[in-house]
């Protein structure tokens, strides 16, 4: 990964910044380097070597201390580079807020549940979904279980016939099963987007990204038919 940091400003100036890793780690802001350090891993302190290169940072960000990280799917950065990051920024007084441009591996410590595996919930960006797999109790397919099954094996858990357009158990189910089966989801207090995420998070950390993959237009196309049908969800 590498990272980019958008402090909230006055509205007539930009201050975003890179952090890249060429290998070792370097604040940059477009093409110009503006502190080039020897560390491979990102080290608590450089956020105030950013401040001191860049004084416009101090003098025209707002005044409540925002910061935006994206985190990018190239370059050499870790998990544990934007852990401290976002740690760094903390002890600076910043208010934080994270971003990705996929399912991403940013998740914060915590301990791991037996259902879901380190792996599954890396590729989860909970803190943008305000949920956070680790501390669930129970994997998507398990609470599914108890919804329509009893708690038995329940023959949709694995929700490829509402994520999955290519896949037989959605081709084999109509559209009004699938927005029962939602609507029964939503009943039961579960959120459609973070069971979302968590299927995305089974099927890619099973190495199945082409599954995963198909979750938004599977989504899509029940909204097209249902919404053209002038039903509500």
């Amino acid at each position: 990964m590498k990272f980019s940091l958008v402090f909230h400003s006055h509205e007539t100036f930009d201050l975003s910044y890179g952090l890249v890793y060429i290998p070792g780690t370097v604040w940059k802001r477009g093409d110009e380097e503006l502190v080039i350090m020897s560390d491979e891993r990102y080290q608590m302190g450089s956020i105030t070597k950013l401040l001191k290169s860049s004084p416009d940072i101090e003098k025209y960000q707002a005044p409540q201390k925002e910061c935006l990280i994206i985190a990018h799917q190239t370059g050499h950065g870790q998990l544990e580079d934007y852990n401290t990051l976002l740690e760094d920024l903390r002890g600076h007084g910043y208010n934080t807020t994270k971003a990705s441009f996929k399912i991403s591996e940013i998740v914060e410590k915590e301990e791991i549940p037996r259902t879901m595996t380190k792996t599954q919930c890396e590729m989860l960006d909970i803190l943008h979904l305000g949920v956070n797999p680790y501390k669930m109790e129970k994997f998507y397919q398990e609470r599914m279980d108890l919804i329509f099954g009893n708690g038995r094996d329940w023959h949709h858990r694995s929700l490829r016939t509402l994520f999955d357009y290519h896949s037989s158990e959605y081709n084999s189910t109509s559209m009004v099963e699938k927005v029962e089966i939602l609507r029964a989801m939503i009943k039961e207090g579960e959120k459609i987007g973070a069971i979302g995420m968590e299927y995305a998070a089974h099927y890619v950390g099973s190495g199945r990204n082409d599954i995963a993959g198909r979750l938004s237009l599977s989504v899509a196309d029940i909204l097209d038919h249902t919404l053209k049908d002038g039903e509500s969800i």
